[in-house]
């Protein structure tokens, strides 16, 4: 990543929530330029669990999200 990106790599996301806290998407709206970094920030996301929060099933929330990785050493 460093060599491709630099110090640090970001893309910016939409992600969805399902009430009982687990994510139903992310779409990319501004991608980091590298596609195997992005696609690896997606399917992470896609496993990230939330605090449940009181609603119908079919409720979800969609936020607008920045993703920034800094590689360490």
């Amino acid at each position: 990543i460093r060599a491709e990106l630099g110090e640090t790599a970001s893309l910016e996301v939409r992600l969805c929530v399902a009430p009982e806290g687990r994510v139903t998407s992310v779409e990319v709206l501004r991608g980091s330029q590298l596609a195997a970094f992005d696609q690896s920030v997606i399917a992470d996301a896609m496993s990230w669990q939330f605090e449940a929060l009181p609603g119908p099933a079919s409720a979800k929330t969609c936020e607008r999200a920045t993703i920034t990785y800094h590689p360490h050493g």
